[in-house]
């Protein structure tokens, strides 16, 4: 099909489909842009005038063409600066999400709306419970969803208001650990705009994963498994008082805690929840389980002491690991006793109270161990490094404990602290006798002259007439006795009162005297300050973190503490060792570390009153109990100084004081909180016991030995 050329060229007509071309290059009337108008040239007519221009223009359109390279090269730089400086961007950015990340976890904030309304609905029981959107634990994780009944569920129906979880069936199922054993921290949010004077409902609840609870946490094989939870989450009058709910809105909260570390170096308290859980305990059946175990460790203390005295530090620490091992792994089999709740509970508490009784033995048996075998120079920060076991069980029982608890329950966990405590004491009872048979060889020998002995053939050839034999005999009887001689002058007074306590030649401990002696009550006063900021910061952590900076990582502040506190003991004993060497007084020394331990204790907690942020309080609590540290090279080390003969027992009398804040500090905090629940009154109260502490021993401690007559 022909159509004419719209230019109205020599060749008049074209066919349809070539017409497109013939504009291009045959028509001679076509208008043609230069082709280097796009780097500039403005010049457009005819075919046969294009040509002339091109080559007419040649030098121009170079000239143009090189500006347009040169500002070409220009835009390129400038766009690489701009991607460098969005590539770091981007890292900042990256590195912002990972930081929001790390900080909030796996969570759900649950917004509840129209409040009034579904309340109204629950009183009615036309929908008693509501359901929140389904929520991932992290990536490829679980699948979480919350209930909530407003008006109460059960027979807390009108009373409280309740709230559960329960496990959804997920895409990643198969990737993850069965059953499901993470705590959740339940939350209902404060709205008021003030954000100190918030006061978040914090409830806990963390799952046992034994048989029994399958249902509850085991991998789901429908939708979602069975709900569990807390019943009594919130009161019902307390939702009204404050601004837990504003413009007719309610917000909950579920924080999962995906490393489950606690900050115990004991393993009852770690597994008092699924104990609790299974034997159907009351949080005070449990309380009163926990604190059976000083019970029995107060009563031994003094025993411990004077036996170590008496017998020997070694023998005492030896045989009560023994003891308390083998009770811990007895805990296990408990429950297969009898189906009568009230026998279980009896069986608990007398293992309780005997694991108790054997644990105290073990440090008035250290006390009296160091004060017979180590130099009074060394003696601090020998006692440090001994101390530091401690807290290095505070790490590896919340850490490596929890983990066992979690994959295998809690019997596995009593077993294996058992075994590794029978461990332990047949190593340390080995290394101990050995030394001890070593000591007792070299002394005899020194007391022998050189060549006699029981033997008949030896007698002998000591009674030879062979002249040489009998002058090296002699010779070397005179260098051992110069060498004995020599050995006795280094003896310090200190050292041949212990080895006369060693050899029997002493008698009992003199009583009145020590009654008497201001530095005895002035160690106790200190040791009690000190062991009531210890117990009450040991117990109470991990509520404290929970209640202020939910969010907050678990592991974080359970474990940072405890690291610490390491260091500084282990610091504090070679200071303490290093200004004796200097020839400072063994008074001086003492109340220079105690009054440090007890003063900065005192000025963290109450630093610790008055931060606002999660890094403020996380740092006051470490350096809190860093500076408890500083106690070991102080008044954990007097009982020597005071009646070295009689360290042991003296110790005993003063960590019987010392155990009195296990249960009654610990229990106080609690009643404080429950009545107040105001934290500051908590550390301020501790702070000024630890005040009067510092006070006492400043004034009346003393490194001195007690005058007995």
């Amino acid at each position: 099909f022909l159509v004419p050329c719209p230019n109205k060229c020599k060749k008049k007509e074209v066919a349809r489909e070539m017409m497109q071309e013939h504009l291009e290059n045959e028509c001679m009337r076509q208008d043609l842009c230069c082709p280097f108008s796009t780097y500039g040239c403005e010049f457009s007519g005819r075919k046969k005038q294009l040509k002339e221009h091109i080559a007419e223009k040649q030098l121009n359109h170079m000239e143009i063409l090189c500006s347009a390279v040169k500002q070409g090269d220009k835009n390129q730089e400038k766009q690489q600066k701009q991607i460098l400086e969005m590539e770091k961007k981007l890292v900042g950015v990256e590195r912002r999400v990972g930081g929001l990340e790390n900080l909030f976890g796996p969570q759900l904030v649950w917004r509840i709306d129209n409040y009034q309304e579904k309340l109204a609905e629950a009183k009615a029981g036309k929908k008693a419970t509501i359901f929140s959107p389904p929520f991932l634990t992290n990536r490829h994780g679980y699948k979480l969803a919350l209930s909530a009944c407003l008006y109460g569920d059960g027979k807390f129906r009108g009373q409280y208001m309740s709230l559960f979880a329960c496990i959804c069936k997920g895409e990643n199922d198969a990737l993850l650990a069965w059953p499901f054993a993470y705590k959740l921290t339940f939350q209902l949010i404060d709205q008021c705009e003030d954000v100190s004077a918030r006061k978040n409902i914090v409830y806990t609840v963390t799952p046992n994963p034994c048989k029994e609870n399958r249902p509850f946490l085991g991998r789901p094989l429908g939708e979602r498994n069975a709900s569990f939870g807390a019943a009594r989450f919130a009161e019902l009058d307390a939702i009204g008082k404050l601004d837990y709910i504003k413009d007719d809105t309610m917000y909950v909260k579920v924080t999962v805690d995906l490393e489950n570390l606690l900050p115990l170096r004991t393993i009852m308290p770690l597994c008092n929840v699924p104990i609790s859980t299974e034997l159907n305990w009351s949080k005070s059946t449990s309380g009163m389980v926990l604190g059976a175990f000083f019970w029995g460790y107060t009563c031994t203390q003094f025993l411990g002491g004077y036996l170590a005295d008496r017998v020997g530090g070694e023998f005492v620490v030896t045989m009560a690991a023994f003891g308390w091992a083998a009770v811990t792994m007895v805990h296990p089999l408990l429950p297969w006793l009898s189906d009568d709740p009230s026998v279980l509970l009896s069986a608990f508490l007398l293992c309780r109270v005997l694991t108790g009784a054997c644990q105290g033995f073990h440090y008035p048996g250290m006390s009296s161990l160091m004060a017979h075998r180590v130099q009074l120079k060394e003696r601090a920060y020998t006692w440090s490094v001994g101390s530091c076991g401690a807290h290095v069980g505070t790490l590896l029982c919340g850490s490596v404990g929890s983990l066992i608890v979690g994959s295998y329950g809690w019997r596995a966990a009593f077993i294996v602290i058992g075994l590794c405590g029978l461990t332990w004491a047949f190593v340390v009872r080995s290394t101990l006798l050995r030394r001890r048979q070593r000591v007792i060889d070299y002394a005899v020998t020194a007391d022998q002259p050189v060549g006699s002995s029981t033997s008949g053939g030896q007698q002998a050839a000591v009674a030879s007439p062979i002249d040489q034999h009998q002058l090296l005999l002699e010779d070397t009887m005179q260098q051992k006795e110069r060498e004995a001689d020599k050995l006795a002058r280094k003896l310090s007074t200190e050292s041949k009162a212990v080895a006369a306590a060693a050899a029997g030649e002493r008698e009992g401990v003199p009583w009145g005297a020590v009654v008497r002696s201001p530095a005895f009550w002035a160690m106790i006063v200190g040791h009690f300050a000190h062991a009531n900021s210890f117990f009450i910061l040991l117990s109470w952590i991990p509520t404290y973190f929970h209640d202020n900076f939910p969010d907050a990582r678990a592991w974080v502040f359970n474990v940072v503490p405890w690291m610490v506190t390491i260091p500084a003991s282990l610091g504090s004993g070679l200071l303490a060792d290093w200004l004796l060497r200097k020839r400072l007084s063994v008074t001086t020394v003492r109340k220079l570390l105690e009054g440090t331990s007890l003063l900065l204790t005192a000025l963290f907690l109450y630093l610790l009153c008055h931060t606002h942020s999660y890094a403020q309080s996380l740092a006051c609590m470490a350096l809190a109990i860093c500076a408890c540290g500083f106690h070991n090279s102080g008044i954990l080390v007097n009982p020597h100084d005071l009646l070295p003969a009689h360290g042991g027992a003296l110790f005993g009398v003063m960590n019987i004081f010392g155990a009195v804040p296990g249960f009654v500090g610990v229990y106080m905090v609690g009643h404080i909180l429950e009545t107040t629940k105001s934290w500051p009154a908590v550390f301020l109260n501790t702070a000024a016991i630890c005040v009067v502490g510092a006070v006492v021993y400043l004034a009346f401690g003393s490194g001195k030995r007690i005058r007995l007559r």
